[in-house]
């Protein structure tokens, strides 16, 4: 559905907003111009979603771990569990 906006967007029959992957190619080659350049929307929340293991794959662990520091830093992930239990609903 995406692209179809975005081509709506492109062909000039409105604006749109898209996440930066989303136009990043038509935005460098200059074929899309941002037009609300001082506008920046709230970032969205990033979710990884895997199965409970005690044996999780290397690689997931590693994508995981390394991915949520940058994100937490960022403001993106307000809170990372490691044991797959979002923080706010932790049971006490």
């Amino acid at each position: 559905m995406t692209h179809y906006l975005v081509f709506v967007v492109f062909i000039h029959l409105g604006t749109g907003q898209f996440l930066c992957y989303q136009v990043q190619a038509l935005l460098g080659a200059g074929r899309l111009e941002r037009v609300l350049r001082d506008f920046k929307a709230a970032p969205l929340p990033i979710h990884v979603i895997y199965p409970h293991a005690r044996l999780l794959s290397a690689n997931v662990r590693a994508f995981v771990d390394d991915g949520a520091a940058p994100a937490q830093a960022s403001g993106v992930v307000a809170s990372y569990a490691r044991n797959n239990t979002p923080a706010a609903s932790k049971p006490s």
